[in-house]
């Protein structure tokens, strides 16, 4: 029973993973470019473009 315990926490905390994964691409390529055009983006959220 506590080998099933282990294997569902590990499934879950691998879930969060993805889920905070897709949650970062998903505010790196829609939110970030609408609050730039806006003017509402914190200058600290922005990378600087060096070669």
């Amino acid at each position: 029973m506590r080998v099933d315990e282990a294997q569902a926490s590990s499934l879950y905390l691998d879930l969060l993973r993805e889920l905070k994964a897709i949650n970062s691409l998903i505010v790196g390529s829609a939110a970030y470019p609408v609050l730039e055009r806006t003017g509402e983006l914190l200058p600290s959220r922005r990378v600087a473009n060096t070669p």
